[in-house]
């Protein structure tokens, strides 16, 4: 899993716990991933992650949860 990948998946709306069945994770796991990336990236919080994935168009086409690429 790339942070990328999570990126589009949270911009694509989907839920901790759709994240999580995809990645084969828990959605505790993927709430944790989701702040340390966000704390990398200096983002502040989800819906600054959705928007920068839309802002640069990092999206997968419709939304893919595919935990491989």
């Amino acid at each position: 899993m790339t942070e990328h990948h999570l990126l589009d998946m949270v911009g694509a709306g989907h839920s901790d716990r759709q994240i999580a069945q995809a990645l084969l994770l828990t959605p505790q796991d993927v709430r944790a991933l989701i702040g340390q990336v966000g704390r990398a990236l200096g983002m502040n919080g989800r819906a600054e992650m959705a928007d920068r994935a839309h802002a640069a168009r990092t999206l997968t086409p419709r939304g893919s949860l595919t935990a491989g690429r």
